[in-house]
């Protein structure tokens, strides 16, 4: 079955991945990704709050790995999660 925590560890297991896209270091700011779950399980980055000064490819490479994760359980419907990643 589909669980929302389950979305939050494969996020979380990823974090060094989706933090290098900011291609910044020290970076202090947490950053907010807000993720669809389809119904085939993958994952989509719908949209991100990114502390300023990053790189204007973050997003983009944001995107890709995002798009590269998955869940086992299956929503019945496109289901957004929000996530947040402390950088420190």
């Amino acid at each position: 079955p589909f669980a929302r925590v389950e979305v939050q560890r494969v996020l979380a297991a990823h974090r060094h991945a989706l933090l290098r896209c900011l291609e910044r270091g020290g970076v202090a700011d947490p950053i907010t990704l807000r993720v669809a779950v389809r119904p085939d399980g993958r994952l989509v980055l719908t949209s991100a709050d990114l502390p300023p000064g990053v790189s204007r490819h973050a997003l983009g490479c944001l995107q890709r790995r995002v798009s590269r994760l998955s869940v086992r359980g299956r929503p019945e419907r496109r289901v957004t999660v929000v996530h947040r990643i402390g950088t420190s």
